[in-house]
C-alpha cells in the first residue's frame, strides 16, 4: 500500500497488479494467472501426492480461479462498503459484516505474506 498527502488528503493506492487477471492452463497442463498483457504473475499448484490427483487438480483450478477473481473481489467489497458508509444513518457504527469486509480489505492491501 502506497499512503501520501496530496493537498492535505491522505491519498492511498494499492501497489498490487490491477485486474483483470485471468487463470488460465496451457497445453502442457502449467496453470498460470495472467494480467492483461499476457505477462504470468503467478503459477498455481495442486498437491500431487498420489491419491486423487484428479481431485487435487480440480483444487489447483478453483484456486486459481479464486486468485485471478481477487482484484475484482476486492473493488466490489470496496464499493459495497462505500455504499454502506453513504447510506449509513448517523450514530450507527459498522455491524460485524462491515469490520469483516474493512479487516478482509486491509489484509488485502497490506500484503500480508
Amino acid at each position: 500500500m502506497k499512503v501520501e498527502i496530496v493537498n492535505k488528503t491522505i491519498v492511498v493506492a494499492s501497489i498490487h497488479t490491477p485486474g483483470p487477471l485471468e487463470y488460465c492452463k496451457s497445453s502442457s497442463g502449467l496453470r498460470s494467472i495472467v494480467d492483461t498483457a499476457g505477462r504470468r504473475l503467478a503459477s498455481v499448484h495442486g498437491l500431487y501426492d498420489g491419491v486423487d490427483n484428479d481431485a487435487r487438480c480440480a483444487e489447483a483450478d478453483a484456486n486459481g480461479t479464486l486468485f485471478a477473481s481477487a482484484p475484482a473481489l476486492l473493488e466490489a467489497l470496496q464499493d459495497l462498503l462505500e455504499y454502506t458508509d453513504a447510506i449509513r444513518l448517523k450514530g450507527h457504527g459498522d455491524n460485524l459484516e462491515c469490520k469483516a469486509a474493512r479487516a478482509a480489505i486491509a489484509q488485502a492491501e497490506r500484503g500480508n505474506l
